[in-house]
């Protein structure tokens, strides 16, 4: 049975590339992935050349937000778990962002100076982005 599973992933390129994304996030840094990821999971499909600046920041993320054409705002918390792992001859606690495990909350503006809760939550998220953009991250350089 199993040998029938491995025969049809290799003949499946989505599933194929898909897993070598799998393995490869397992060696290289995260973001790298997050470049190349949408090109290696279907490379059949064909985009136009997309061209977005990325930085970075040293700051622990401790909560994901996305902004969208400046109207709309998806915000969720990653909850910390602890785990335990065997480093250097002992049992050591790890804390982990479960970023995967972050409901998110949905903030729709329909006119920045409108002043209803969700405009300012936007445009606050938004000033937020761009503190952080300007003041502490620096250009991402592919390695």
């Amino acid at each position: 049975m199993r040998s029938k599973i491995r025969a049809s992933r290799r003949r499946d390129p989505v599933r194929r590339n898909g897993s070598r994304v799998a393995t490869r996030r397992q060696r290289r840094p995260r973001l790298s992935l997050v470049v190349n990821d949408l090109r290696l999971v279907d490379p059949s499909r064909r985009t136009p050349a997309v061209n977005n600046p990325v930085r970075v920041h040293g700051l622990a993320p401790l909560f994901k937000l996305y902004l969208i054409n400046g109207r709309e705002a998806f915000f969720g918390f990653y909850p910390i778990a602890e785990h335990t792992v065997c480093a250097a001859g002992g049992i050591h606690p790890m804390y982990d962002l479960m970023g995967k495990d972050s409901v998110l909350f949905h903030h729709s503006s329909s006119d920045p100076d409108a002043g209803s809760a969700a405009d300012l939550y936007v445009a606050q998220a938004r000033m937020w982005f761009d503190s952080i953009w300007a003041t502490v991250s620096q250009d991402y350089h592919r390695a």
